[in-house]
């Protein structure tokens, strides 16, 4: 606030000071009017070439000033931005927050540290932006344009991403955990999600393709459907993940736990990538992949146990 009063009183007395010279311009001009050689000097002045002149180099003149105090303007629109955001704390309604937080991050301002829990961000494009350490929990952020976003460490238990375009995005120790987390055909495509927490997140259809999910918390999530194709899982916790059926194809469970996960119908997997993961033998399989991976035979041998002939008859008729 005091930065701004100084600044204000700063332009303030540049204006005066342009103000007085014109006003004493104006004195001297009327006092020496008649007085050769000054007389011959007004009539210069005011003819009409001259004013011609005088009306572009005023032209001039503005323009120079307007781009001069274009930061000056650019920080006050930024400082009525942040105060319509902190204003709309604690209201879902929008309340022009999305417009700001738009119009912040396309001046390449940082929004890390920005918390907006429970706030409606519906379709909001902050691609690019800045939002480490942020609190979005509860958030409505559907059919949002996240891509290449920074979410590193953010809070987005409980949020709402369905349809949302995270291609890109860097999740890596964001929180995403809880049922209440829909992340249901959202595109996490090539994303860094390391370490994130998705425990017991709903990532029912969502596209993980080329992700890095290594070390992520995937605890009883239900990644239904989802696409994991050439996925990074190094190491992910899939413990009672539901995995049916998604596409697995050329994804990475080196030292991933898939201590009972369900890998029913899953796509494109084949043992090799199983025998990588820990705890593969405790998750399940359709029959088929079990055969293949050795947990139920290929064949039983069955023998046929025939009665021994007793010696005596036993012949219940015998009268």
């Amino acid at each position: 606030m005091r930065e701004r009063l100084r600044k204000w009183i700063q332009d303030f007395q540049e204006w005066i000071i342009f103000a007085l010279i014109f006003v004493l311009s104006i004195v001297v001009i009327r006092f020496f009017e008649d007085k050769p050689p000054f007389k011959s000097i007004v009539e210069l002045l005011m003819s009409s070439k001259f004013i011609s002149t005088l009306q572009d180099l005023s032209i001039l003149a503005a323009v120079i000033l307007y781009f001069r105090e274009t930061p000056s303007r650019k920080k006050q629109e930024h400082y009525e931005a942040w105060r319509v955001i902190n204003s709309a704390y604690g209201q879902r309604a929008s309340g022009g927050r999305i417009q700001a937080l738009q119009d912040l991050n396309n001046d390449g301002i940082s929004l890390a540290g920005l918390t907006a829990e429970k706030a409606y961000l519906a379709g909001i494009n902050l691609k690019g932006a800045d939002l480490r350490d942020a609190n979005l929990e509860g958030s409505n952020l559907k059919n949002a344009c996240l891509q290449e976003i920074d979410l590193r460490n953010a809070n987005l238990q409980q949020a709402d991403l369905r349809y949302a375009n995270l291609e890109g995005a860097n999740l890596r120790n964001a929180n995403l955990q809880g049922q209440s987390t829909n992340l249901s055909y959202t595109n996490f495509q090539n994303a860094y999600l390391s370490h994130a927490n998705f425990q017991l997140a709903y990532l029912w259809s969502a596209n993980l393709q080329g992700a890095d999910l290594s070390y992520a918390n995937l605890q009883e999530a239900d990644l239904s459907y989802a696409n994991l194709q050439g996925a990074n899982l190094k190491y992910a916790n899939f413990q009672g993940a539901d995995l049916s059926p998604t596409n697995l194809d050329q994804a990475n469970f080196q030292g991933a736990d898939l201590q009972n996960a369900d890998l029913r119908d899953a796509q494109n997997l084949n043992p090799e990538q199983v025998k990588l993961a820990r705890n593969w033998e405790h998750a399940r399989y359709d029959e088929a992949l079990q055969m293949q991976l050795g947990l139920i035979p290929t064949h039983q041998n069955f023998e046929l146990i025939q009665p021994e002939n007793s010696d005596q008859d036993h012949n219940f008729f015998d009268t």
